[in-house]
């Protein structure tokens, strides 16, 4: 095992030649202990060299040989050269190291991915939000301006058309019967564009309730669309914070929008119904049917109505009906006390600062 002759090991005393010299004191004190009756029962783990200098891994099992007093008269020793043993050890013990440091850096590089992914989600979160306040903001500005600037002019222009007609009233020219048509019809047209307009500005609404907001919306559709439209509360609503009213509110009209513009529909059903824990806003239209979205990405408008309904926690459905189409938004109650309870606790000059 060791290189040596028997000759050589025979009647050897310590230090043996086999011990390292590098290891000679540490090999010394465990000698001394295990004369001392100190060994280990799972015996001892110790490095030999060979007489090339080579250094191999051993176990050595050590047992007393007592006489019939009980004294120690000898030792057994048990050496088993253990090297190829601590050779497949180290090698797990290298694999395991391996493995940790690849399990490490495949987290960070996961924790990484992770940050990467919500700060992502974030910028378009803040891409969505900043899109929702500049498509409020321009629905305004060009509320305003369509009643300021157009609503002027139509106005100067009616006039123009009434003082036209009384002159040729005056002269009793046929034409005077025209021209009062003709004015009539500018009149129509002049008071449908203010209801446009007050319908683009009217985005605040602060401390009403939502029943009462969406049965003004349906009146709204009724008298500047000219087709059917009607609101029906089914049970008692509770009442539900000021956010949750206005992206509701904006849901419903750009739902009601999109059956007039798209679907071309010519009646419009608004229901609020208590379901539960939840308020369920249904938009019902008789118009084409809604395109199906598998083959094809969303527009802004749609884009915009789920970005509402996750301000509030609600979810937002688009479904087929017999005729038309439905669209559900369903407001879990408890998430919005929990929001109204927040509003409570916010300062009141944040409270009333306009959302867009």
């Amino acid at each position: 095992m060791v290189g040596w002759s028997e000759h050589e090991l025979v009647g050897a005393r310590p230090p043996f030649v086999y011990w390292p010299p590098e290891e000679r004191k540490a090999m010394a004190d465990t000698f001394a202990q295990t004369m001392a009756g100190q060994a280990a029962s799972s015996g001892l783990e110790l490095r030999f060299r060979r007489r090339d200098e080579e250094r191999f891994h051993v176990l050595i099992q050590v047992k007393p040989l007592n006489d019939a007093q009980g004294t120690v008269t000898g030792w057994l020793w048990s050496v088993t050269d253990i090297t190829e043993l601590k050779g497949a050890e180290e090698a797990l013990r290298h694999a395991h190291d391996q493995l940790e440091e690849r399990v490490q850096q495949r987290t960070a590089d996961l924790a990484a991915a992770y940050a990467e992914l919500r700060n992502a989600i974030d910028a378009r979160k803040r891409l969505e939000h900043e899109l929702l306040d500049i498509t409020e903001r321009e629905r305004r500005r060009i509320g305003v301006e369509l009643h300021d600037d157009l609503g002027q002019r139509l106005t100067g222009v009616a006039f123009m058309l009434k003082s036209l007609e009384l002159n040729l009233k005056k002269r009793k020219a046929k034409e005077a019967d025209s021209a009062s048509k003709i004015h009539s019809l500018f009149t129509e047209a002049m008071n449908h564009a203010k209801d446009v307009a007050r319908h683009l500005t009217a985005l605040s609404l602060h401390a009403r309730s939502l029943p009462l907001a969406l049965k003004d919306l349906a009146c709204q559709v009724q008298t500047m669309f000219k087709i059917g439209c009607s609101f029906r509360a089914n049970g008692r609503i509770p009442s539900l914070p000021e956010n949750t009213v206005q992206q509701a509110y904006k849901i419903a009209q750009e739902a009601v929008t999109n059956a007039i513009r798209h679907a071309k529909a010519k009646k419009v059903q608004i229901t609020l119904t208590r379901r539960g824990e939840a308020v369920v806003l249904r938009i019902r239209n008789n118009g084409l049917p809604f395109p199906s979205m598998k083959d094809q990405r969303p527009g802004v408008g749609l884009r915009i109505m789920h970005y509402r309904a996750n301000l509030v926690s609600a979810a937002l459905e688009f479904k087929p009906a017999r005729n038309g189409t439905i669209v559900s938004c369903s407001m879990p109650i408890r998430a919005q006390e929990h929001q109204s309870i927040c509003e409570e606790a916010a300062p009141r000059t944040m409270r009333n600062i306009d959302p867009i």
